[in-house]
């Protein structure tokens, strides 16, 4: 005998409808109410009708406000400025009124810096534009006018080599570190190639300008240069990368994107610190023969948090097989947790601490080890670095510069 189950799915479907307002416009408590707040030209909000009653809209438009303009985060205080999610006055508030929902908005770094508020209201149908075209949107938004243009030109040179020049030009939205905050920016890159015909590697020169974001006329305000094939700009770091030619290994500098100082050099692999629930992170980078002039050296180890190095590190020997012999790659490294709670992630590129979470500071990069294997190419013997990261330095060592010799 088949028995056959029949579902009923019941579905509940709650449909909104997104225009913007024809401002600056004013939304009320009710139709003909008190003014509770007013919407600037464009804002984008939901209305809870697609035509509106006794020509009314009743809508809801999320916004933010800094945390001094919230009483107990349940009531907005009268005159404050409404935000969009960059940080620009969308419009203000007439009155001191209650709000139904909040989210607080945390960046990496873990500081409050706004919050996210709903706040709902009626306005009269003509605030609202309809049919708006794509053209007339972006004539009246905020955006960067600027010149980026690509271009590609292939000579032969009197020697008879081939040449290619190409400029590269981007325009992309990044976050960095301005006065100790995140600032939110627009980038503009250019980046200028030159190639031969049939020979490996190429030379290549960025230019990145820092525009702040959402103003009219975009003013620049931070430039920085650097010979790289290619950057990566991750909060607060960026991160600039020379490909290995030949065979051999990508060559990486990491500098802080307050002032672009380097922090570190390193070769293929960086190494992540990550403390859950806090704005703090360390990393660890490995570079073979760190100082070319000092035939003791064999490699050097950086450490940082993010904004300086805690320490740097050489590996050194006085014996000259064995400097020559030691493997002149990076070396197989790892991390070693102490606590059961830390946890080692992303194909061991990365320990996250869960023994330290929520603590600040570059002390709370503590309590784990990191190990390092030198391995030399004629014996195939592992000269294993053990070193154990305490109160944010390694061996606990506060010395900017030490050497570890590995006799």
């Amino acid at each position: 005998m088949k028995t056959i189950s029949t579902f009923l799915l019941l579905t509940l479907t709650i449909t909104s409808f997104a225009q913007h307002i024809d401002g600056p416009a004013n939304m009320r408590k009710a139709p003909n109410g008190d003014k509770l707040f007013s919407l600037n030209d464009y804002v984008w909000v939901s209305l809870k009708t697609e035509q509106p009653v006794n020509n009314w809209y009743e809508l809801e438009v999320y916004c933010y406000v800094v945390p001094n303009d919230l009483i107990n985060k349940t009531t907005v205080k009268a005159n404050t400025t409404l935000l969009s999610v960059d940080g620009d006055s969308i419009g203000f508030t007439y009155n001191q009124f209650e709000i139904e929902n909040y989210s607080e908005r945390y960046y990496a770094y873990d500081d409050l810096e706004q919050i996210e508020i709903s706040l709902k209201g009626h306005t009269y149908k003509s605030n609202i534009r309809k049919g708006i075209s794509n053209g007339e949107l972006l004539a009246n938004k905020k955006s960067l006018a600027d010149s980026c243009m690509s271009t590609y030109v292939s000579y032969q040179e009197e020697n008879g080599q081939w040449v290619d020049l190409i400029e590269e030009c981007s325009i992309y939205p990044a976050s960095i570190m301005i006065n100790n905050e995140r600032e939110s920016v627009l980038v503009k890159q250019k980046q200028k190639i030159k190639r031969y015909a049939g020979a490996e590697g190429q030379y290549s020169v960025i230019d990145l300008e820092f525009k702040k974001m959402n103003y009219s006329d975009n003013p620049t305000i931070k430039e920085f240069t650097i010979e790289a094939d290619k950057v990566d700009i991750e909060y607060p770091l960026l991160n600039a990368v020379t490909y290995g030619c030949c065979g051999a290994e990508n060559y990486y500098q990491l500098f802080t994107t307050s002032n672009f100082e380097k922090l570190m050099d390193y070769i293929e692999v960086l190494y992540e610190i990550d403390i859950p629930n806090s704005s703090t992170k360390g990393y660890l980078g490995y570079i073979p023969f760190g100082r070319s002039n000092d035939e003791e050296i064999v490699g050097q180890l950086t450490f940082i948090d993010g904004k300086e190095v805690r320490n740097t590190v050489y590996f050194a020997t006085k014996d000259k097989s064995k400097q020559e012999n030691i493997l002149q790659f990076v070396p197989d490294m790892e991390f070693k947790p102490i606590s059961d709670r830390d946890k080692i992630r992303n194909e061991g590129l990365q320990i996250r601490l869960w023994s330290q979470n929520a603590n600040k500071g570059s002390s709370a990069l503590t309590g784990f080890k990191f190990l390092i294997h030198l391995i030399d190419d004629s014996t195939g013997k592992d000269y294993v670095q053990e070193l154990e990261i305490t109160d944010g330095y390694v061996n606990g060592n506060s010395e900017k510069e030490f050497t570890i010799w590995i006799d």
